[in-house]
């Protein structure tokens, strides 16, 4: 993940979206679960400064319910608290997320809110959306030779452009670099980049570089 997050920084990208831990991760083994818990708090907590100090400001998408610890929903808001102020670049991690997910919750906020049949559309939906002030991926990346978005970005990546790559995510910056983020028509202008490598479903299609998040970039 950092590699990818410097690779964006590098280009100028400007939003990077990253695929920690999904809704439907909570159906896999216990102890997959606990890994990937373990695996995404302990390295918030070892590269936040670092990362504070080059400029990346860090987000979070997704439900902050009961299922999540404690302790990771404290180094969340720690993260976030820390890097709030930075400006060079938007690492927002997609953690406890699923895309439909996300627009039941905006559709819940509608109700919530009672908003008016005839004033729902998709500015009202959007504006209710997690992170609806960042822009919309303008790439999205799929990595691991899969060819499928897997629950992710489902509203967002409507008009993105897709690219699909055999290179495994724990190991796509080093062996990719830029590649494919400049396979856009303006990479210079992208507003974002999504890179998808494991599946995040219910692990019934499970492989050992599975364990690791999916990203997503986004540049404005």
């Amino acid at each position: 993940m950092l590699d990818t997050t410097y690779g964006a920084l590098s280009i100028g990208v400007k939003v990077l979206t990253v695929y920690a831990f999904s809704t439907e991760n909570w159906r896999r083994p216990v102890d997959e679960v606990r890994y990937l818990m373990n695996f995404n708090s302990g390295l918030l907590q070892r590269r936040q400064q670092e990362l504070h100090e080059q400029g990346v400001r860090i987000t979070f998408s997704g439900r902050r319910d009961w299922r999540v610890p404690k302790k990771v929903l404290t180094n969340m808001k720690n993260a976030s608290a820390l890097t709030e102020k930075n400006k060079a670049l938007t690492l927002n991690i997609a953690f406890n997320y699923g895309g439909r997910a996300e627009i039941v919750d905006a559709v819940a906020q509608l109700v919530a809110d009672k908003v008016p049949a005839n004033k729902i559309d998709e500015k009202a939906l959007r504006a209710r959306l997690y992170h609806p002030e960042l822009p919309d991926p303008d790439l999205v990346i799929r990595t691991s030779g899969e060819y499928r978005i897997s629950n992710f970005l489902l509203w967002e990546m409507a008009y993105s452009e897709l690219v699909f790559t055999d290179v495994l995510w724990p190991t796509f910056a080093a062996r990719t670099s830029s590649r494919p983020w400049r396979s856009t028509s303006n990479a210079s202008d992208a507003s974002g980049v999504s890179t998808n490598d494991h599946d995040q479903d219910d692990g019934r299609r499970r492989r050992p570089h599975l364990r690791v998040p999916v990203g997503a970039l986004r540049q404005r």
